[in-house]
């Protein structure tokens, strides 16, 4: 990564006292929202800060979390402690090392992968791997449970995942309008300087605005959509011009990604709330859940029925069902490729046997679940499986006791965020942090709930908002 652009460089530098701004001024969900949405949609891709020893590369979204990460020690450290980290989900950073130690004690000898030696693990690779995912795995799910505590808050965090959706949506319609005359235009090229890898489909441009690729934006944009099904559902209003059209809009943008996975997610999730009362919702999340923990399992047993859903993708698109199936050989292939570190993995993507090769020779491994489980083995993928579904676990148990129709719409809503993002997961990249973030926010906010159930049950201490700091 290198600086491209001086204005490039100059927002990632200036990010850190946006931030702290942002936290002076706002109150804690809201400078939360801000800051993460802010930084994760419009910060420049593919530039980083100076790298350092010891130190992994930070982009965007390490700028982003770090940055929110300090403001928040900075003018919320109460409401930090509050939270009780370290009695969570988090947790699972320990076991997760544990397995790094175990990926070391398989690989301490050097490969010849694809015409190279490649390197055996070591005590850098144990530092490096752990705080990289501590800063983008543990420090976002941290965030979002430190700082969203309260139902109240998790309507603020819809409310702006909604409004900046509205604005990518804008953004989305230049890139495509002025596609047209100049065949490839992409705002982080004409602001950042930065050129972006261009992806078609159908023969129309994929907008990518500030992001990495298409499939990032779609993404978001399903975010959005659903979000805003919520607020529709819960009556509540956004508090800006649109607020009753803002599901179309959103719903526009979705569409105008031309991505299949993202308008699927979009389209269903608007289904399913129009025909579901929100315990539906909230079942229909639990399930994703499972299923995305259980699916290596039964791609491993061999049980899962791969060649029938290939078979159903043909009936509606030829590419679509070839890209799928390269999909299902991708899993096949590596996880024929374990050797004896099934369980712990080989470390690095250039130990991963073929992984740089594998189809075309230029796109590579591109599944989360089996980069990850090629890297950490089953344990590291499934504790960061875990790590999503704990939250939605907590939230559909805190489900079933709440009355309130407003208060479980949003939580049922915020489980099937977070599940659907588990279940992409499957078949794509982690793009960002923000499924580890929402996780945070769906905790944070589910164990507030029964505090707060608790606490009025307790007698004096039972005021309103005692749960909140």
């Amino acid at each position: 990564m290198m600086f491209p652009h001086p204005l490039a460089s100059f927002v990632l530098f200036a990010f850190f006292p946006f931030a702290f701004v942002i936290f002076k001024r706002n109150p804690p969900a809201l400078a939360t929202a801000i800051v993460v949405l802010v930084g994760s949609l419009f910060l420049p891709e593919g530039v980083a800060l100076p790298e350092m020893p010891l130190i992994p590369t930070f982009e965007k979204e390490k700028v982003t979390y770090f940055a929110c990460f300090l403001a928040m020690l900075t003018y919320h450290r109460k409401r930090f402690s509050s939270a009780r980290i370290g009695t969570g989900p988090e947790l699972l950073m320990i076991p997760m090392m544990l397995g790094f130690l175990g990926s070391i004690y398989m690989n301490t000898q050097p490969v010849f992968n694809e015409g190279a030696m490649r390197e055996e693990l070591g005590a850098y690779w144990f530092f490096a791997r752990s705080l990289e995912d501590f800063l983008t795995l543990i420090m976002p799910f941290i965030i979002g449970r430190a700082m969203f505590r309260s139902v109240e808050d998790l309507q603020v965090l819809m409310r702006w995942i909604v409004i900046v959706g509205l604005a990518y949506t804008v953004l989305i319609v230049i890139e495509i309008v002025m596609a047209i005359p100049f065949h490839v235009w992409q705002l982080s090229q004409v602001i950042y300087g930065i050129p972006m890898r261009p992806m078609w489909r159908w023969g129309v441009i994929q907008p990518i605005v500030f992001m990495d690729n298409g499939l990032s934006v779609a993404s978001y944009m399903a975010l959005a959509v659903i979000c805003a099904g919520a607020l529709l559902k819960a009556k509540i209003r956004l508090g800006i011009p649109f607020t009753s059209r803002a599901r179309a809009i959103v719903l526009a943008g979705l569409t105008m990604t031309w991505n299949i996975a993202g308008i699927i997610y979009g389209y269903v999730m608007t289904l399913a709330m129009a025909m579901f009362r929100a315990r539906g919702i909230a079942r229909l999340a639990m399930a994703i859940a499972v299923l995305s923990c259980l699916y290596p399992a039964l791609r491993i047993a061999d049980v899962f029925p791969d060649e029938k859903l290939v078979a159903l993708a043909e009936g509606f698109d030829h590419d679509r069902a070839r890209s799928l199936k390269g999909r299902f050989e991708e899993e096949e292939f590596v996880l024929g490729n374990f050797g004896g570190r099934f369980w712990v993995g080989w470390g690095m993507y250039d130990r991963i046997p073929g992984a740089k090769s594998f189809g075309d020779g230029e796109a590579g491994l591109d599944s989360y679940w089996i980069i990850r489980s090629g890297l950490t083995g089953i344990i590291g993928l499934e504790i960061v499986f875990l790590i999503m579904a704990i939250p939605v676990l907590s939230a559909w148990r805190k489900a079933k006791s709440i009355n309130d129709d407003q208060s479980l719409i949003l939580l049922g809503v915020m489980m099937t965020c977070v599940s659907i993002r588990m279940g992409d997961l499957l078949l794509n990249g982690l793009w960002n942090c923000l499924p580890l973030f929402l996780a945070g926010a769906l905790y944070g906010t589910s164990r507030s709930i029964e505090i707060k159930r608790t606490v009025r049950s307790g007698g004096p201490k039972g005021r309103p908002g005692a749960q909140r700091s």
